[in-house]
């Protein structure tokens, strides 16, 4: 099953803002959206704020592969949002495998940065050495976040943090 919520009121379905489908229903959704967040915490999509052209889809952890070949992702631009840690960005690599124009949001060296004081230590359960999908900068905070087991969880991240990000 597919989780998403309609950030635009104007894309509502049948006057439906919270839907829950099967695969091959999502697969097959027609949405006018423009942007597509897709986030790894059920507490951050039900919280996302409303945002022009866009829907936000409760992520499948390591299971991404499933979004393969969606209608609604298609030509879109997409944004992912997991934990700052090194199985969010292992899940952002493995998406891009599937839709290379894929941007991370709000997991970056900055926003560790910032929340540095939130950032607990954690096993991760990534293991792959090399992440092709990452951009070099995102490699490197790999790096940074799994040899210190560092985790900042994204729904840690302020509210107010992340409308001044979605300033797209």
């Amino acid at each position: 099953m597919i989780r998403l919520r309609i950030l635009d009121a104007s894309l509502t379905i049948h006057s439906l803002t919270d839907l829950t489908l099967t695969l091959s229903e999502f697969k097959q959704l027609k949405i006018a959206a423009k942007r597509v967040f897709i986030v790894g915490n059920k507490v951050t999509m039900l919280a996302f704020p409303d945002h022009p052209e866009a829907i936000v889809i409760f992520g499948l952890g390591y299971a991404v592969n499933l979004l393969v070949d969606a209608q609604c992702l298609q030509g879109r631009e997409l944004y992912y949002w997991g934990d700052l840690d090194p199985d969010g960005l292992t899940i952002l690599s493995r998406l891009r495998q599937y839709y290379p124009q894929v941007k991370s949001l709000l997991m970056d060296r900055k926003t560790l940065e910032h929340f540095k004081h939130l950032v607990v230590h954690a096993p991760t359960q990534s293991i792959e050495k090399e992440l092709q999908y990452l951009t070099e900068e995102e490699c490197l905070l790999y790096q940074k976040l799994h040899h210190g087991s560092l985790r900042l969880e994204q729904e840690r991240i302020s509210f107010n943090y992340l409308q001044k990000s979605l300033a797209i």
